[in-house]
């Protein structure tokens, strides 16, 4: 109980003179000082009892935000320590295994192959399906600041083209399974991404992709 509660210290006075008065007094009298004095105490109680409680809604808000800091402090060490585990474990043949032999536009391939069975000079056809084999369309990146020993950059030689199917492969192939140590995954970052429509035709819609990457090298 807390004694130096103005409350208090202006109760206990009065309490202490009826305790006085009252031991020559009736039994009823001293039964109702009794009674005075077990109020009194029960409502200093309830008053020190309502303080803490309005101290306490008080600086709930404050508690709460502390709460969420503190729990959005140990999301983001989590996962800076799978980006740790996923640079360390990172496989550096990803991106010529996996990236740069991704095939491209391989249903317009087969379609000009088909119509080309039917129409064999045609020389709007037969360019089409050169570029379509060729390297002009194959993915390649050129690697750069590798002696910062931090990251590497890497630019696509050349402008490709893909479809919507080839977008979301490859945009998968760089983004997804982020912090997943176990696939030997480089932990990737799109640094600049250039997309221009190329064509239209029915479904079939077809890009010109420009993109740099940040390959992540040095465990943070």
């Amino acid at each position: 109980m807390d004694f130096s509660s103005p409350w208090l210290q202006t109760l206990l006075p009065a309490a202490k003179k009826l305790l006085i008065k009252g031991a020559q007094a009736p039994f009823w009298v001293k039964l109702s000082s009794l009674l005075g004095i077990l109020l009194i105490s029960w409502l200093t109680t309830c008053q020190i009892a309502l303080n803490r409680y309005l101290q306490i809604q008080t600086l709930a808000p404050q508690i709460s935000v502390l709460v969420r800091r503190a729990e959005a402090l140990e999301k983001q060490r989590a996962l800076h320590k799978k980006m740790k585990e996923q640079i360390g474990r990172a496989s550096r043949d990803y991106l010529n295994q996996t990236l740069e032999t991704m095939p491209l536009l391989q249903g317009e391939s087969h379609r000009v192959r088909a119509l080309l069975k039917q129409f064999p000079d045609n020389l709007s056809l037969k360019e089409r399906l050169l570029f379509l084999k060729s390297d002009q369309n194959k993915i390649v990146f050129e690697r750069q600041g590798e002696s910062s020993k931090q990251e590497i950059e890497l630019h696509l030689t050349h402008r490709v083209q893909m479809d919507l199917n080839d977008l979301r492969k490859f945009l998968e192939a760089v983004e997804g399974d982020r912090y997943d140590a176990s696939q030997g995954k480089p932990f990737l970052l799109v640094k600049k991404f250039d997309l221009l429509k190329c064509y239209e035709k029915g479904d079939e819609k077809v890009y010109s992709i420009d993109i740099s990457l940040l390959d992540l090298l040095e465990k943070l």
